[in-house]
This record gives C-alpha cells, sequence and structure tokens, in this order.
C-alpha cells in the first residue's frame, strides 16, 4: 500500500515537471519582397529571414543551393546567408536574392525549403504558398502603335583594365626597341671607330685639350686632362702609362725613357695634381683648373720637341759600328 502511494506520487510529479517545461517554437521562414510590382526585367529584392530556437540548434541552418531561376524569375544576385543574432532565445538568418521577371503577368515564386537542425531532429522550414510579384509591360496601357524613342545622346564609357594593360605592354614593348637601336647604332659607331686609323699622338692630345677649354666641371676636367696625358705617354713611348701610378711613371720616365728630369718632374707635378682632384675629391677652382689645362698643352709641345729632336752626331758613328 504504501509503495503504491510512492509510485503514485512520482507519477505526478513527472507530469507536473513536463507541464511546466515551455513548448519550443517552431522555425519560421519569412520572405520580403521589395517592390512587389516592377516593369520588365526590372530588379526585386527578395529577403529570407529565418527564425530558429536557438537552445534546441544542433549546427547551422542549410539555404537552398540557388540556380539560374526560382520558379519563372531570374536570379540576377545571390547572397551568402548571414547570422543575425539571438534575441530572447531565437537565433535569426537573413539571406539577400536578387530577381528579375522577363514577361509580364503574375510571377510565381515556389516554395522552397530551410532545412533546420536541431539536437533531436531536422525540422522544415518552408517559405509562405502564393508567394510572388507582379511584372508590368513598360509600354503604357492604351499604346497601340507604340513610336520608337529618339537615339539616345553619346555617352562616355569608361575606359576598362584591359586597355590599361594593352597601354603598359605597348610602352614596354616600344622602350625595348628603343633600347635595341640604341644598342645597334653604339656598336655600329664602334665598329666605325675601330676601323679607323687613329690620329696621331700629339694631335690626340691637343685635340682632347682643346675640347676641354668650355669644361665646367673640375672633376671631369682634370679625369680628362690626366688621361689624355698617359695615353700620349703610353703611344709615344711604348709604356704602360694607363695602368701605372704616377710614382711608376716617374720612375718609367726617367730610367726607360731617358726623359731630362725637368720634364719628368713637370709631368709627375701635373698628374699627381689631377691624382688630387680624381681620387682625393680636392676642391679646385676654375683659375686653377685653365691653369693646369695650360700646363697640360705647354708641356705637350715640350714633349713632341723631344721626341722629334735628331740624336746627337757623336752617338750616330756607335750606332753604325754596332750595326755593321
Amino acid at each position: 500500500m504504501r509503495l503504491r502511494a510512492l509510485l503514485l506520487l512520482f507519477l505526478v510529479s513527472s507530469a507536473a515537471q513536463v507541464q511546466a517545461q515551455p513548448a519550443q517554437p517552431a522555425p519560421r521562414l519569412d520572405v520580403t519582397l521589395t517592390p512587389r510590382q516592377a516593369t520588365v526585367g526590372d530588379p526585386i529584392e527578395a529577403v529570407l529571414v529565418l527564425h530558429a530556437p536557438a537552445a534546441a540548434l544542433a549546427g547551422e541552418p542549410r539555404f537552398p543551393v540557388w540556380g539560374a531561376s526560382w520558379g519563372d524569375a531570374e536570379i540576377l544576385e545571390k547572397g551568402a546567408p548571414e547570422k543575425m543574432g539571438e534575441v530572447q532565445g531565437t537565433a535569426g538568418w537573413r539571406q539577400r536574392i536578387v530577381l528579375a521577371g522577363f514577361r509580364t503577368g503574375k510571377i510565381e515564386l515556389p516554395p522552397i525549403t530551410v532545412y533546420v537542425p536541431l539536437k533531436d531532429r531536422t525540422l522544415q522550414a518552408r517559405t509562405p504558398a502564393g508567394l510572388g510579384f507582379d511584372v508590368r509591360s513598360v509600354l503604357p496601357a492604351n499604346e497601340k502603335d507604340p513610336k520608337p524613342m529618339p537615339p539616345a545622346g553619346l555617352r562616355r564609357l569608361p575606359v576598362g583594365a584591359a586597355f590599361w594593360w594593352t597601354l603598359a605592354g605597348m610602352a614596354a614593348l616600344c622602350a625595348f626597341l628603343a633600347w635595341a637601336l640604341r644598342r645597334q647604332s653604339l656598336r655600329r659607331r664602334a665598329a666605325a671607330e675601330v676601323g679607323r686609323p687613329a690620329p696621331p699622338p700629339f694631335a690626340e692630345l691637343t685635340g682632347t685639350l682643346d675640347g676641354l677649354e668650355a669644361e665646367p666641371s673640375m672633376l671631369r676636367l682634370h679625369t680628362q686632362v690626366s688621361l689624355a696625358l698617359r695615353r700620349y705617354l703610353s703611344r709615344t713611348f711604348a709604356v704602360p702609362a694607363l695602368e701605372s701610378t704616377t710614382s711608376e711613371m716617374q720612375r718609367c720616365l726617367t730610367f726607360k725613357c731617358h726623359l731630362a728630369s725637368p720634364l719628368v718632374r713637370r709631368t709627375v707635378e701635373l698628374l699627381r695634381g689631377c691624382d688630387l682632384v680624381k681620387f682625393a675629391r680636392q676642391e679646385v677652382g676654375e683659375t686653377r683648373g685653365r691653369e693646369r689645362l695650360a700646363a697640360a698643352r705647354q708641356l705637350a709641345r715640350d714633349l713632341e720637341n723631344t721626341v722629334q729632336r735628331p740624336q746627337p752626331a757623336e752617338t750616330q758613328p756607335a750606332r753604325l759600328e754596332a750595326a755593321g
């Protein structure tokens, strides 16, 4: 008797707990069309909003995989479902679709299904039946013989990315062709200069010095004077003047070329003065530069006189005896 009373009390308590739990609301799928009436080809925005109980969800709802149309309406844009958040235990999702109708009359949108996975089962939320919008013609209702509209004025078309890519490619091609033509021209000029006989050493030196009369850069003036003088010494006395240091040139001119000491001293002083400007970047005024240019011209004349001076008479018999 006591056991039966306890069992009856347990059943009554369980029923009371079941009745106390609130029922879960069913998922609801709403669709909003904006506008509900349009002309042929005009876009219509369809917004799908799903409401589902957040506590009972086991995952994200599965919206339909849209194709090219929804019923008789063509789909122009398909947005991805977005979660809107939770309000009082209800979660919401939103998806935006852009539609267009290309025939007049009523465009029916058949029901579609969104699957809502719950913890114990999967429910289906469907769009309401009879959903659709009206499409009207762009022509007036009483127009029987419509006249064509006059042609529209010219419109400026936007410049696309393909134009800029083509322009960049053509500019790069033109730059490459210009570089190739210049390189070919330089090669031809170099070949012509190689085939042309070099002027005499003294004429080459004086021509280079004359071309430096109007040179504004003291660095370039001293560099060219040094190179021209060394090239003259190299060609005239058959010494490696371009590869030698100034100290090496002093020994070479003294012991190998047997030049007079004052001439060697003047040559070495001029080369060392040019070295200070070339390598040590010594500041030199324009007046000093012109003086060194004049000194180089006078030194060239003295060296040329030394080269062209005939040998003393007493040395000629010795050479004849050595040859005979």
